[in-house]
């Protein structure tokens, strides 16, 4: 097993910068790993038919906090594929929250630290 540590820099979409790192390098087949910050998120919950979002946005000057995330990421028909679930905190205006979910959309502040684990 190979293990890569990037960071991921502020402003920067997770998603995104994720599938640039993963094929530049020619990953194919992992485990994703990760802590950090962010800005804002959009997260789902999966009602069986779709996924439920739930966007997070923090009261300044908080942000979000990364406590866990874990995820894969490999290749189908359709191309190359990063899953990706979350538990993140934060300050907010009805007070402090918990949250879990599928990442959906995310982006960096003031970094993400993560360790992509080819297998």
């Amino acid at each position: 097993m190979k293990l890569v540590k990037i960071r991921i820099p502020e402003g920067r979409d997770v998603h995104q910068f994720l599938e640039e790192v993963i094929k530049r390098l020619g990953l194919m087949n992992g485990a994703i790993t990760g802590i950090g910050g962010l800005e804002e998120a959009i997260i789902g919950v999966y009602n069986g038919g779709k996924y439920h979002e739930i966007q997070i946005r923090p009261c300044k000057p908080f942000i979000i906090e990364v406590g866990s995330l874990l995820g894969n990421y490999s290749y189908d028909d359709k191309g190359l594929r990063i899953h990706i679930h979350v538990v993140l905190a934060t300050y907010t205006k009805e007070g402090y929250k918990v949250y879990a979910g599928h990442l959906i959309r995310s982006r960096a502040k003031p970094f993400i630290e993560i360790g992509l684990y080819e297998q």
